[in-house]
C-alpha cells in the first residue's frame, strides 16, 4: 500500500511541476530571447573590446536624455553617423559607447555649454579648453581653446581637425559657422598664415577628438567604464558611468548602422 501511495505521489508531483513550468514558460521565453540577442550583439562587438558591465537602473547623473529603461534609444542623428563611424574605426572605440557619451554629455547638442564651478565644457562632447588644447599650451585661455590643430598636437591636446578645414591662425573657436568662407580664403592665399582648424564647437572635430581621448583613457585605465569615469573627471562619477553604460546598451539594442 505504501508503495502504491509513493508512486502516486511521485506522479502527482511530476504533473504539478509540469503544470508550473507550462505557466512560467511564456513569461521566461522573451527574457531568455532578449538575453540571447544581447549576448550575440556583444560577441559581434568583441573585436573592439567592449568590456562593459551589466546595465544598472540608475539616475542619469548628467546632461542629455538618458533612456528610462534598457530599450532602444533614439538613433544617432543622421548628421553625425559618419563622424561616429569614422572615429570608431580610427581609434578603436565602440561606436555605441561613443554615441552613449555624446547623448550623456550634450544630448547631441553641438552648442551645449557648461559654465559653472570653474568648468567651461564646450560643444557636443563637452571639452574643457585645457583638455582640448593641451595643458601647457600658451595659446589657450580658461574659456577659449586653441584652434590651431598643429599647435594643439605639439602641446599634447586632444583637439583635432577632422574635416580638413583651414582658418587663419588665432581664429576663435566659435567661428565654426564661418568656416567654409575662412577655408576658401586660406586656400586662395596658399594657406599662408593659416592652420588646420580644430574646434570643440565643430561636431566632426568634437566626435573624433572624444574618440581619441577615450582611447587614451582606455589605454591608461584598461576598461571602458573606468575610461568614461576619467572622461567625466568629477564627483558623482559612479552615477555618470552608470548612465553612459545604459545609453550604450540602449544603442546596442537599437543596432545603429556599423
Amino acid at each position: 500500500m505504501d508503495t502504491l501511495l509513493s508512486v502516486a505521489w511521485r506522479v502527482v508531483r511530476r504533473k504539478v511541476w509540469l503544470w508550473i513550468l507550462g505557466l512560467l514558460a511564456p513569461m521566461l521565453l522573451p527574457v531568455l530571447l532578449l538575453g540571447l540577442v544581447l549576448f550575440l550583439l556583444i560577441c559581434a562587438l568583441g573585436g573592439s573590446g567592449l568590456d562593459l558591465p551589466v546595465p544598472v537602473p540608475s539616475g542619469s547623473g548628467g546632461g542629455g536624455e538618458a533612456p528610462k529603461d534598457v530599450s532602444p534609444a533614439k538613433g544617432i542623428p543622421d548628421a553625425y553617423v559618419s563622424y561616429v563611424e569614422a572615429a570608431s574605426r580610427q581609434y578603436g572605440v565602440p561606436m555605441q559607447l561613443l554615441a552613449g557619451e555624446a547623448l550623456q554629455e550634450s544630448g547631441w547638442n553641438p552648442n551645449a555649454y557648461a559654465d559653472y564651478g570653474g568648468s567651461h565644457a564646450m560643444g557636443l562632447m563637452q571639452f574643457e579648453p585645457e583638455t582640448w588644447s593641451g595643458w601647457h599650451n600658451p595659446h589657450t585661455r580658461i574659456d577659449e581653446p586653441d584652434t590651431d590643430a598643429e599647435r594643439i598636437a605639439k602641446y599634447g591636446g586632444y583637439g583635432v581637425d577632422a574635416d580638413g578645414m583651414w582658418a587663419p591662425i588665432g581664429t576663435p573657436s566659435r567661428a565654426v559657422g564661418q568656416l567654409a568662407a575662412l577655408d576658401a580664403q586660406c586656400r586662395g592665399n596658399g594657406n599662408a598664415g593659416c592652420a588646420p582648424y580644430a574646434s570643440p564647437w565643430d561636431p566632426a572635430d568634437a566626435i573624433v577628438a572624444a574618440a581619441k581621448y577615450l582611447a587614451a583613457l582606455h589605454r591608461e585605465h584598461h576598461t571602458w567604464p573606468k575610461a568614461c569615469a576619467a572622461y567625466y573627471g568629477g564627483p558623482g562619477a559612479d552615477a555618470y558611468v552608470a548612465s553612459v553604460m545604459r545609453n550604450t546598451y540602449a544603442y546596442i539594442l537599437d543596432t545603429p548602422p556599423v
